[in-house]
C-alpha cells in the first residue's frame, strides 16, 4: 500500500513539473493565462480600470518561430473583458516590460491586419511580450489626443502647402483625383480595374525632392485587397484603364502617414511620387 502511494505521489509530481516547466518562470493567472514580468519601473501608478495603456506589442507562437508580429496600440483597459490585452494589460506600470503567454482568442488576433489574423488562427497559443510606453487616465488621454489633433493638422497643412509649390513648379498639368494628384503620361484603351480583378502594374517610386525609393519593378496582385500596395496606388489605378501611364503624387495620408516605413527608409509624413503604368487587367 505504502508503495502504491509513493508511486501515485511521484507520477503526479511528475505530471505537476512537466505542466510548470513548459512555461519556465511564468505564473499562472486564476483567469487562464500566464504571464512575467522582464522588468518593472518604480514611481509610477499602475494602470486602472478605463485608463489607456501605450505598448509595444510583440506577438508570436510558441509553436513556430515564423510568426511574428510586432507594432504599437494604445489599448483601454477593460476589466470584464475576457482574455484580452484589455484585459491583461491590468495593473501595468509606464517602463514595464512583461510577457504572456494566453489562448489564442480571436479578440487578441483582431488588433493585428487581417492576413497576421489569418497566419495565427491556427495556433493553440499566444506568446506576447507588451513594453509599456505609456499609461495615462481617461482625462489626461483625451486631452493628449485633441492636443496631437492639433499638432497633425499643422504637419498636414504644412505638407500640403509643400506639394502645392511643387505642383506649380512642375512642367507637368496634374489634376487632383480621390486625394491624390495625377498626371496623365500615356492614354489606356483596357478595362478599368475591379475589386477581385488581378492586376499587373510596374512602378517607380521617389521622394519629391527626386531620390528614388525604387527603381522600375513589376508586380501582380488582387485589387482592392488589403495591404497590397499604400491606398494611393489604388486610388489611382482605380481611374486608370489597362496601358495607362501616369505620373501620380501621393500625399502621406495616402502612403506611409506619420510612421514612415518601419526600416526608416521613408520618414514619416512623407509625400511621394510614381511613375505607374498599369499593365494588365484579368477579369474575377
Amino acid at each position: 500500500m505504502k508503495q502504491l502511494v509513493f508511486c501515485i505521489i511521484v507520477v503526479l509530481s511528475v505530471a505537476c513539473n512537466s505542466s510548470f516547466s513548459k512555461y519556465d518562470g511564468y505564473t499562472e493567472h486564476e483567469l487562464g493565462y500566464w504571464y512575467k514580468l522582464h522588468s518593472f519601473a518604480d514611481g509610477y501608478l499602475k494602470s486602472k480600470n478605463t485608463d489607456y495603456v501605450s505598448a509595444e506589442i510583440y506577438i508570436s507562437s510558441p509553436e513556430t518561430d515564423s510568426l511574428r508580429f510586432f507594432d504599437t496600440f494604445i489599448i483601454q483597459v477593460n476589466t470584464t473583458d475576457s482574455i484580452c490585452l484589455p484585459l491583461i494589460l491590468h495593473n501595468v506600470k509606464q517602463g514595464d516590460s512583461i510577457s504572456f503567454i494566453t489562448p489564442n482568442t480571436r479578440c487578441i488576433r483582431e488588433i493585428m491586419p487581417p492576413e497576421y489574423a489569418d497566419l495565427f488562427s491556427e495556433t493553440k497559443e499566444l506568446f506576447i511580450t507588451a513594453t509599456i510606453v505609456s499609461v495615462n487616465d481617461a482625462i489626461t488621454y483625451e486631452q493628449k489626443v485633441k492636443e496631437y489633433n492639433i499638432w497633425l493638422a499643422s504637419k498636414l497643412e504644412y505638407e500640403q502647402t509643400y506639394i502645392q509649390k511643387f505642383l506649380a513648379s512642375h512642367r507637368m498639368q496634374f489634376q487632383k483625383q480621390q486625394g491624390i494628384y495625377k498626371s496623365v503620361v500615356t492614354q489606356g484603351t483596357g478595362t478599368i480595374p475591379q475589386s477581385g480583378d488581378v492586376v499587373t502594374i510596374r512602378y517607380q517610386g521617389s521622394v519629391l525632392s527626386g531620390e528614388i525609393i525604387n527603381h522600375f519593378t513589376s508586380l501582380e496582385f488582387e485589387f482592392g485587397s488589403q495591404w497590397q500596395v499604400i491606398p494611393g496606388i489604388e486610388h489611382a489605378l482605380s481611374t486608370m484603364r489597362q496601358g495607362e501611364r501616369a505620373v501620380i503624387i501621393v500625399p502621406s495620408d495616402l502612403a506611409w502617414g506619420e510612421k514612415g516605413t518601419s526600416d526608416g527608409s521613408i520618414p514619416p509624413f512623407t509625400t511621394v511620387q510614381f511613375d505607374l503604368e498599369l499593365v494588365s487587367v484579368v477579369k474575377k
